[in-house]
């Protein structure tokens, strides 16, 4: 603002709760990480027209969900062998699920064609940024959007109920890449982000995929590439423990054939 306004006069937006006998304005931590806005509007006077600003706010938490917990340190697996295979299992054990080495180069899931399966990396360390070396296969495969390659995060199952967050690829009129969070009601979701994506079935890329608090953000790009901006953007309700990473998805009876070379993990800086 000019040096010469010294009082102007508050419009909050959705989201502000005004206490009349404290007379101060209450902001609900979900509406602050979602973001909020203020409108400023400067006195008018004889010479010269209110103006008008806005103040946007946004809490993007970067701290580690228990804020007592040691920072993790940065965790790679390279699946080139047998014993390297040990480090993914499966948040949801039950039905045919399970990695095999091929030619000693890299991982292939193998998946039920009736359920999900989540890969639980034991390296993870809750938040930062995964990379995920992938290729996926099926390109003869019809379309549809719940058939997918996904990357799991905060991922646990109570009873028949998933909890946690996915980023999916899949093709539905064209490729996409999306952020959908678990409902707690089976296997629902309901999408945060959704946009369109490059990748083709048959080729190598890397699948980034960043958490901070709520703040969720992901790109793919091809393998030997240099990491484009992050395409999508998402903001997350799951909370608390669970697993992280990469898993596929089925549809229309038939499961994706889902290939890992590399994941890792870098903690928050």
């Amino acid at each position: 603002m000019s040096s010469h306004v010294n009082s102007f006069v508050l419009r909050p937006g959705p989201g502000f709760q005004y206490d009349e006998t404290t007379r101060t304005y209450r902001i609900e931590a979900a509406m602050l990480v979602g973001g909020v806005s203020i409108g400023l509007t400067t006195p008018g006077s004889a010479t010269q027209s209110p103006l008008n600003y806005r103040l946007d706010l946004r809490c993007e938490p970067t701290t580690p969900e228990d804020p007592d917990a040691p920072v993790p340190a940065t965790s790679v697996s390279e699946f080139t062998s047998e014993a390297a295979l040990a480090d993914l299992g499966f948040v949801y054990p039950a039905g045919h699920r399970g990695w095999n080495l091929k030619s000693n180069e890299f991982g292939r899931l193998m998946t039920p064609a009736d359920a999900p399966a989540h890969g639980e990396w034991n390296k993870a360390g809750g938040n930062g940024t995964y990379r995920c070396l992938f290729r996926l296969l099926g390109a003869n495969l019809a379309p549809s959007p719940d058939r997918r390659f996904c990357f799991g995060a905060r991922v646990r199952v109570e009873g028949q109920d998933f909890h946690g967050t996915r980023i999916d690829l899949y093709a539905d009129n064209g490729p996409k890449i999306a952020i959908s969070d678990y409902t707690a009601s089976g296997t629902a979701t309901h999408a945060i982000a959704i946009a369109d994506s490059g990748w083709q079935h048959g080729m190598w890329y890397w699948l980034d995929v960043s958490i901070a608090g709520a703040r969720v953000r992901a790109r793919v790009y091809p393998e030997g590439s240099a990491a484009p901006d992050w395409q999508i953007t998402g903001m997350t309700a799951a909370k608390g423990a669970g697993a992280f990473g990469p898993g596929g998805l089925p549809g229309l009876g038939a499961s994706p054939v889902i290939d890992i070379k590399r994941l890792e993990f870098q903690p928050p800086a």
